[in-house]
């Protein structure tokens, strides 16, 4: 619980706090997160997560193939994690890389392009292709906008009293809806 002590009520103060959580320059990294949508070569719809040409089994190939090790959840693959970098899955067949600690942009960029490669070679073996890096699966659908809001945690019960929480409290404006989907795969 915040006291009176905690709140900010100028803009020095505000400056000072974040200040006090800077790095020095020495320290400083590039850290990047690159989100790409993968989608079968033939109709251009967005994987499914299981099958034969899903996101799993493109996540499975990579793991063989370059030495990734599978983050898995009740046996299914959700996830890979490398020496310095993980790669895991979001909704809408998404896929994304989440980048080593670079010092600098040349270190992101040789990553980003290992990462391409190896998408499109086992993407090409599977039919699939990848598009991205992307915000957002769909970010309009039938003449809507929509945002999605992507919550993990091992825990489901906080997940159903999030979901609860929400839906009680978060005021929702006319002409729009809040929508709670458990399933990821399902979110088109």
């Amino acid at each position: 619980m915040s006291t009176s002590a905690d709140l900010i009520e100028s803009r020095e103060q505000l400056i000072r706090y974040f200040e006090s959580g800077a790095k020095s320059r020495e320290q400083w990294r590039v850290g990047t997160e690159y989100e790409k949508v993968t989608v079968s070569a033939h109709d251009g719809r967005a994987l499914p997560y299981s099958g034969p040409r899903g996101v799993e089994q493109l996540l499975r190939r990579m793991a063989e193939r370059y030495g990734y090790e599978p983050d898995e959840e009740d046996g299914r693959i959700i996830g890979l994690n490398g020496e310095r970098a993980a790669i895991t899955i979001e909704p809408g067949s998404q896929i994304e890389l989440s980048g080593e600690q670079c010092e600098t942009i040349h270190c992101a960029h040789a990553e980003f392009s290992r990462h391409i490669e190896q998408l499109i070679e086992v993407g090409h073996e599977l039919g699939a292709t990848v598009l991205g890096p992307a915000p957002c699966p769909v970010e309009r659908a039938r003449d809507r906008w929509r945002w999605h809001l992507l919550v993990k945690t091992p825990d489901d019960a906080a997940l159903t009293r999030l979901a609860g929480y929400l839906a009680s409290r978060a005021p929702v404006p006319a002409g729009a809806r809040m929508v709670v989907d458990r399933d990821p795969a399902s979110v088109l």
